[in-house]
């Protein structure tokens, strides 16, 4: 039976995320958390009242938070790529990558796995670096976020030079899970959710998430997105969804799981 592993990404950015995700946790609709160390609303209390009910990752954040180690900012991955190619950033990144992971460290967290905010993490040179720490710091995945079947990649330039950049680095990752919800996320549905599992092709998917709880405050604070989180959680929380999963085949588990067979 194929697993699909169900991570909702962005905990500790804003309390209304989390408290989405708490939700989607509690009825057993997630089962891994991606935390922004970084995240201007991260309770690290209520984080580690996740610990080993789900996996936690590191959700490296280096653009729209400003960084730990230095407080330097950019706002959008647009951004953050020019100054990927100029001299000398690799010692920067790494300064910052690794203050993240021991921030989560330090209060009492191993992280599991390893993302990043709009999955700046397989650019080079942050894709070595990633990958190095992770090795350094025993987190044992770190994702590939590369669509099961290029027919559901997002179907943009930007959706179009990540698919082709995520299966060179899953060629390097062997093993890694194919992800489905990234096209469409923060505005995925359940049929959305059915489609793309459907065209998983029975393999072991993550499938990436962003529930949160629709509030003023969060639309103050990230309205840019334009993230539809109250549609997406329902749909995590629907039985049509529990549904979709039976009728497909595929159960709910930990990405250990996956690993472990």
């Amino acid at each position: 039976m194929p697993l699909c592993y169900i991570n909702a990404d962005d905990f500790g950015l804003h309390r209304d995320i989390d408290a989405g995700i708490m939700t989607c946790v509690a009825a057993g609709r997630v089962t891994g958390v991606s935390l922004s160390p970084n995240g201007s609303g991260l309770d690290w209390n209520l984080a580690r009242t996740l610990s080993g009910q789900v996996d936690l990752g590191v959700h490296v954040t280096l653009v729209g938070e400003p960084w730990l180690s230095d407080k330097r900012f950019f706002p959008s991955w647009s951004r953050l790529m020019p100054w990927l190619l100029l001299p000398g950033r690799k010692q920067v990144l790494e300064r910052e990558i690794r203050s993240q992971i021991e921030a989560m460290i330090h209060h009492g967290l191993q992280p599991t796995h390893l993302d990043s905010h709009q999955h700046v993490h397989v650019m080079s040179p942050i894709w070595s670096i990633c990958c190095r720490l992770a090795a350094e710091y025993n987190i044992r995945r770190v994702r590939v976020p590369a669509t099961p079947t290029r027919a559901i990649a997002k179907p943009s330039l930007a959706g179009r030079v990540l698919q082709r950049l995520s299966e060179r680095r899953s060629r390097e990752r062997p093993g890694s899970l194919p992800c489905v919800g990234i096209a469409w996320a923060g505005h995925n549905t359940n049929e959305i959710f059915d489609r793309e599992l459907d065209a998983s092709g029975g393999r072991d998917v993550e499938l990436v998430a962003h529930p949160a709880c629709d509030t003023p405050s969060l639309r103050e604070r990230y309205g840019a997105w334009k993230f539809d989180w109250e549609t997406e959680r329902a749909a995590l929380l629907s039985d049509a969804f529990g549904d979709a999963c039976t009728r497909l085949g595929y159960r709910i588990a930990r990405s250990g799981d996956a690993a472990g067979r």
